[in-house]
């Protein structure tokens, strides 16, 4: 089936298209991530804002004036929210814009070790499990263990799969 669009009077000014972060993504304070749009007949930059209250208000200006190649490499500052969302607008056209469809979650980095965590004794010689739990942190993790209260460590595991368990002896 062939559609045809015929336009009569008035102008197309373009139109942009949000692709990246779109929602549902998780991105954690410190990392690198891709800005990414698509863009039809819009000239000249764009502005990226984000908004972290659902997109409800822009407050925060990412980038005011970029070049309109589609994407834009961001290091994620936070602040830390389950409600954030990017707009991406035309600089010379402010009301050609798009914002992300729903929101994205930005998260701040954490490692938490779930076992042992204290109190424990365990045996020279003996298999033992080591947790825990990571949010935003991609990669491998390094295991160290201070037998000293913290004062100095030894590296047990130089860099391991983040999985969340690796057994010892």
């Amino acid at each position: 089936q062939r559609v045809s669009l015929i336009i009569t009077g008035g102008t197309f000014d373009g139109s942009l298209f949000v692709v990246s972060p779109n929602g549902g993504e998780s991105w954690a304070v410190g990392s690198t991530q891709a800005i990414q749009w698509n863009s039809t007949g819009v000239t000249g930059n764009v502005k990226i804002e984000l908004s972290t209250n659902g997109g409800l208000t822009f407050p925060t200006v990412l980038f005011a004036s970029t070049a309109n190649d589609n994407s834009e490499n961001w290091l994620v500052a936070g602040p830390v929210s389950s409600a954030a969302r990017i707009r991406v607008s035309s600089v010379a056209t402010p009301s050609v814009a798009d914002t992300s469809n729903a929101n994205f979650t930005i998260v701040q980095p954490s490692i938490t070790v779930t076992s042992p965590n204290g109190g424990e004794s365990w045996g020279v010689g003996f298999l033992q499990g080591i947790l825990w739990t990571s949010t935003g942190i991609a990669g491998s993790v390094k295991v160290e263990l201070s037998r000293n209260g913290g004062t100095s460590y030894e590296t047990l595991f130089a860099s391991i799969p983040n999985d969340g368990s690796e057994q010892w002896t």
